[in-house]
């Protein structure tokens, strides 16, 4: 299991540690904004969820990498319309990606 470390430079926001807790370890198993807007707000989603989504999850991203974090956070590039997928990416996949 993956989490976030107490001790860092640059703290958590209590909604990205909300949003950690629903990232996915693994690419395989990404999971979309769309997806996390649903499991984050449910019906009562606020107009720029997506929006707010995308970018709380790339604060996150930034700040695990200024924590120097043992994983790091995978994404797709933006493709217009289509959501962005997610994920928690291991020690182990970050050597194969190199």
């Amino acid at each position: 299991m993956v989490k976030l470390s107490d001790s860092v430079v640059v703290p958590y926001s209590e909604a990205e540690r909300e949003l950690f807790a629903l990232l996915p370890v693994g690419g395989k198993n990404a999971i979309t904004s769309q997806d996390l807007v649903e499991k984050r707000y449910g019906a009562s989603a606020p107009f720029h969820a997506r929006a707010i989504i995308v970018a709380t999850v790339g604060n996150l991203a930034r700040k695990v990498e200024a924590n120097r974090e043992p994983f790091e956070i995978g994404r797709t590039v933006r493709q217009g319309p289509h959501p962005i997928r997610f994920w928690i990416r291991t020690k182990k996949e970050i050597k194969e990606k190199a």
